[in-house]
Parts: structure tokens; C-alpha cells; sequence
């Protein structure tokens, strides 16, 4: 008990792994009444560090962590880790495994996802009434409470995410599933705190009906609440703008006014993050495809390293309708580009290079 109580004092608004030995974290799972979640680790593992940054932070999923488990880091490389993997089968980075006070395997997973996503799956894998087959099976029963079809929507997710060949597919069923979701609601449960999920998790696109009802709706939602529906109005207009400058969704003068009124209504531009990007699209719009790979080539250093990622190894969505020649003209912009790249993303824009020349489909 004097080793529970010298180890278990949490951070606040973040999962507490704590530095103690395997050995010591089954012992005070034990004298707390809760599971040991061990997060498998190695020091060259890109997703493993995305999660420690910016998933594990997270106070919802700290406060949810915290509550149920004792949780340690493992380097599977290091230490008391190599003996570990070998002992738990490992071999993907991340890997969760989640074990009771005998030492006995509860469930695990793998990979990186999101902290609402990694939620939901936690509760799947440890309480039995949130199994996929309990889910399903209520869902096909016409269960529609907000909880249930959050359980749900967080289910299919998870597995659309899994099934790489089909994965968009999959993951655009979801989105309309929950959009059908908040097409059946009334006024006073689209305001209800239990569906906030439908902003938050389940709404892409600024045109779509969810979107405008919370636009719409902002200063009637709680006080509590309009911060998360701050959030999701701006990576909405996140989405928008980087749909549009990637070629991923059409885009009109219209559509493109919509979104440039919900950043200022919403303030999300006000530190000029999206200028040079807004910029991009402004001289897409205008509709001359040459001009626009000249303004390409004038301007391309203005924008942010990322987003030059994002503009060469899209570039031929861009160019879908154009004539050859004009396709061969953005190739060559491609061309000249890629010593700014990073080694990681010259291959996608190669291939962007073999579209646009007609040698890829």
C-alpha cells in the first residue's frame, strides 16, 4: 500500500505513465483496483511519438486512462522491455497491452489513432457491454441513443481505418451515417451536450447540414460547450482549405466565399496561418491553369515547408481537366521543385510528376 500510494499520484489533464518496474505496476494495479496498460515503444517509431506528443496529452483520454489503468511505458529495445516484448509477443510499434492483477492478458492493439477513437476503443476492449458484437447487435436493433450510436459510429471507424484498400469508403459510410444520425434529431438534442460528437468527430465539410446548424447555432450551445464547437468550426475550415488547395474538392468562387466568411466569423485566420495557402486558391479560382502554375512558380517559396509538401504531391488532382500541354507545364513546376522536398515525400510527388506526362494513372 505504501509503494500504491507513492506512485500513483497522477498529472493533471494527461496520462500518468508511471516510472516504476513491471513488476511494481502489477502490484499497484492490484492495491488500486485496476488494469496495468503496458505502451510498447521503440525510439525510431514515428507513431509511437505522435502518440506520447499529441494523444497521450490529451485530457480526456488522461482523465479516462487515469482512472482505469496503471499505465508504463516500454522501450521494447531496452531493459526490462526486451525480456517484456519477447514475453507479450511483440513486434509493431505501438502496441497497448492490457493485462489484470494476475498478470493475465486482457486485450491489446496496435498503431496510432486519435484520442476519442483510442477511447473508444479502450472501452470495447475492457468492458463487455461495449464489445463490437453487444454494439452491432444493439445498433441492429434499433437503438439510437446519442451514447450508443457514438459507440457505434467510433466502431466502424476504427475498423474502416484498419481495412487500408477500403479504408476511404469505409470511413465516408461513417460520416454519413452520423450525418443521417443528426438529420433525426430536433433542435434541442442537436444542442445537447451527449451529441457534441457530431461537430466534433463527424462533420468534414462547411456545407454540410451539421456544419450549419452549428454555425448557425454557436452562442446557443453551452458556454461549456462553445469552446469544442470553436474547435470543430475551425478544423472544418482546416479541411475546406486544404481540400481545396490539394485539389481533393472541387471548388468555385461560391464555395469558396462560404469559407472564407466562416474563417472570419469564427476568427480561425487571425494569426494569418492560411494567407499564403488562401492566396493559392484565389489564383486556382480565377480559372487560367497557366497562370496558375506561374503563380506556382512565383510564390512557391512563400508558402510553409508542410504546405509545399501537401501542393507537390497532390499537384496533378489540379490539373485533372486540363490539355496536355498544360499538364506538362505543371509537371515541369514539379520538376524544379523537388530539392525542396523532404526525402520522404519525393516519391509521391514522382508519381504526380507520371500523371501529369501521362506515364501513371
Amino acid at each position: 500500500m505504501v509503494l500504491a500510494v507513492t506512485v500513483s499520484v497522477t498529472a493533471p489533464a494527461q496520462t500518468n505513465f508511471r516510472e516504476i518496474s513491471y513488476a511494481e505496476a502489477v502490484k499497484v494495479a492490484k492495491a488500486e483496483g485496476k488494469l496495468v496498460f503496458m505502451d510498447f515503444y521503440t525510439d525510431w517509431c514515428g507513431p509511437c511519438k505522435m502518440m506520447a506528443r499529441d494523444v497521450f496529452p490529451q485530457k480526456t483520454l488522461g482523465d479516462y486512462m487515469n482512472d482505469h489503468f496503471v499505465s508504463i511505458k516500454v522501450n521494447a529495445e531496452e531493459g526490462e522491455g526486451v525480456a517484456l516484448a519477447k514475453r507479450y509477443d511483440i513486434h509493431a510499434y505501438p502496441t497497448f497491452v492490457i493485462l489484470n492483477g494476475e498478470e493475465k492478458e486482457v486485450n491489446r492493439t496496435s498503431g496510432s489513432r486519435d484520442a476519442n477513437s483510442f477511447i473508444s476503443e479502450l472501452e470495447r476492449m475492457i468492458n463487455p457491454e461495449k464489445s463490437p458484437l453487444v454494439i452491432k447487435e444493439r445498433y441492429k436493433a434499433g437503438d439510437r441513443t446519442p451514447q450508443l450510436v457514438k459507440d457505434y459510429a467510433a466502431l466502424l471507424k476504427d475498423e474502416a481505418m484498419r481495412d487500408r484498400k477500403n479504408s476511404e469508403t469505409k470511413m465516408n459510410d461513417v460520416f454519413k451515417l452520423v450525418q443521417d444520425y443528426f438529420e433525426s434529431l430536433d433542435d434541442s438534442q442537436r444542442l445537447s451536450d451527449e451529441n457534441l460528437f457530431v461537430y466534433t468527430d463527424y462533420t468534414r465539410m462547411n456545407d454540410e447540414p451539421a456544419a450549419l446548424f452549428m454555425k448557425k447555432n454557436y452562442k446557443k450551445f453551452d458556454k461549456q460547450a462553445q469552446p469544442e464547437i470553436g474547435k470543430a468550426i475551425a478544423k472544418i475550415c482546416e479541411y475546406a482549405v486544404f481540400s481545396y488547395f490539394t485539389g481533393y474538392s472541387p471548388v468555385d468562387a461560391n464555395a469558396l466565399k462560404m469559407v472564407k466568411d466562416d474563417i472570419k466569423s469564427f476568427k480561425v485566420n487571425d494569426d494569418g496561418k492560411y494567407d499564403e495557402v488562401l492566396s493559392f486558391i484565389d489564383a486556382y479560382v480565377a480559372g487560367d491553369k497557366d497562370k496558375y502554375i506561374d503563380y506556382c512558380r512565383s510564390h512557391f517559396k512563400d508558402l510553409q515547408e508542410e504546405h509545399q509538401t501537401y501542393l507537390l504531391s497532390t499537384y496533378s488532382r489540379l490539373f485533372t481537366a486540363a490539355d496536355q500541354d498544360t499538364k506538362l507545364k505543371a509537371s515541369r513546376f514539379v520538376r524544379d521543385n523537388l530539392s525542396e522536398l523532404p526525402f520522404s515525400t519525393i516519391y509521391y510527388a514522382a508519381m504526380e510528376i507520371g500523371k501529369l506526362e501521362g506515364k501513371t494513372k
